[in-house]
């Protein structure tokens, strides 16, 4: 009895596999930390938005006070971010009546804690409307 005529293999050799692998390990180590920083930049604009509508709010404090409040409860402004990424603060300027500070620190232990490039944002204002980004980079404007 004849043998049967022998089909041709179909698959991947071991060989295959382990080139696959070894390009997909290495697209993985490129791709993955300029994600992480990608996240990081995003979450910042948590921070922006807080430090931004505290600044609203101070000017408006400013308009119908003449001089900018000194905490944060005053302005009816929560301590956190909305997304809680930052608490808020709002250190007492000695001079109320011609400037305001508010800072944003990444809160402890949370997703954001390794961003420790811009772990505290802060925006500076003055009655005459100058604002200071003293974190250039962290606001993006580098």
């Amino acid at each position: 009895m004849p043998l049967p005529p022998r089909l041709p293999r179909s698959g991947f050799t071991l060989i295959e596999v382990l080139i696959v692998l070894a390009i997909v390990g290495i697209l993985l180590a490129v791709a993955l930390p300029a994600y992480q920083q990608y996240v990081q930049r995003s979450r910042r604009a948590d921070a922006h938005a807080a430090l931004m509508a505290a600044s609203q709010k101070q000017s408006r404090h400013y308009l119908f006070n003449n001089q900018f409040a000194d905490t944060l409860a005053s302005l009816g402004i929560s301590a956190n971010s909305d997304a809680r990424y930052y608490t808020l603060a709002n250190p007492v300027s000695p001079n109320r009546a011609a400037s305001y500070s508010i800072t944003a620190t990444v809160v402890a232990g949370g997703p954001q804690a390794r961003d420790t490039d811009c772990a505290t944002i802060t925006l500076t204002a003055a009655s005459s409307g100058a604002i200071d980004y003293a974190e250039a980079a962290c606001w993006g404007r580098r």
